[in-house]
């Protein structure tokens, strides 16, 4: 239909295959509809899907140095509202094993943290919020599962 979309046909669902980078820190969010033959709608859903990292050799260590340029950056723009950047810093630094990055990048999503960040106008998402505050307890965050228990409420 698009290059973005396509028209599958009946009984063609177990045969879709998704090819996807071997690993993305972006979670790639995929719109579901069921069409009628009259093409109304009759059913919509929304599937995220998402690559893990391939697991750090024992004894591999993350560049510190960068990790840290990585989240004062974001920090940063964060504070002069740029939260497009800053996501695009912390989606990085959370690529290299970063937990900080990844709860720094939650709270870009979670409605409850936005106003808190001085971000108005925007919308968040408790569904990204909740991946990337996995990603940080995943990575070892002390104040992950705080931030999901809050976010569940």
């Amino acid at each position: 239909m698009g290059s973005d979309s396509w028209l599958l046909p009946p009984g063609s669902l177990p045969h879709l295959e998704i090819t996807m980078a071997e690993w993305s820190p972006s979670v790639i969010e995929v719109g579901i509809e069921l069409r009628r033959t009259n093409g109304l709608v009759a059913a919509h859903n929304k599937a995220w899907l998402a690559v893990p990292p391939p697991p750090m050799p024992l004894g591999a260590k993350h560049d510190q140095a960068a990790i840290k340029t990585l989240l004062q950056s974001g920090d940063r723009l964060l504070g002069r509202g740029d939260v497009a950047a800053a996501r695009a810093l912390y989606e990085r630094a959370a690529a290299m094993g970063s937990g900080a990055a990844a709860l720094a990048l939650g709270s870009t999503y979670d409605p409850s943290r936005l106003w808190s960040l001085g971000v108005f106008g925007m919308v968040g998402s408790k569904e990204r919020a909740r991946q990337w505050y996995v990603r940080a307890e995943q990575l070892g965050h002390p104040d992950a599962k705080d931030r999901l228990r809050a976010l569940a409420e």
